[in-house]
C-alpha cells in the first residue's frame, strides 16, 4: 500500500509541477519573466531556485547556457514537462534568462 501511495504522490507532484489549464495564447503578454517563473516553475524549483522538489535542479548551481536552459524549458527533461505549448518562445527565453539571476 505504501508503494502505491508513493507512486500516486509522485504522479501528483509531477502533474502539479507542470499543470496549467492555459496555453501560450492564454498567457498575459505583459507577464514578466519573474511572474512566469513563479507561475510555472517555482512550485518545484522554489521562488529562489533552491527548492529542489521532486528532483528539480537547484538553479543557482546550474552552469547551463541560455540556449541549454531554453531547450530544457521548451522540451522538458526527466520529470519536468515541456512548456512549448504553454509559453511562447519569447516567454521561454525570458524565463531562461531570469533563471540566471537566481545566484
Amino acid at each position: 500500500m505504501k508503494r502505491n501511495s508513493f507512486y500516486l504522490s509522485t504522479l501528483l507532484i509531477i502533474w502539479s509541477c507542470g499543470s496549467n489549464s492555459g496555453d501560450a495564447v492564454a498567457e498575459k503578454p505583459e507577464q514578466t519573466a519573474s511572474e512566469l517563473f513563479k507561475t510555472h516553475c517555482a512550485i518545484c524549483h522554489g521562488s529562489d531556485g533552491r527548492k529542489g522538489f521532486a528532483g528539480a535542479k537547484l538553479l543557482p548551481e546550474s552552469n547551463l547556457t541560455i540556449d541549454e536552459r531554453i531547450a530544457i524549458i521548451t522540451k522538458g527533461k526527466g520529470a519536468m514537462m515541456a512548456y512549448e505549448s504553454v509559453m511562447t518562445s519569447a516567454q521561454i527565453k525570458a524565463v531562461a534568462e531570469y533563471t540566471t539571476t537566481l545566484k
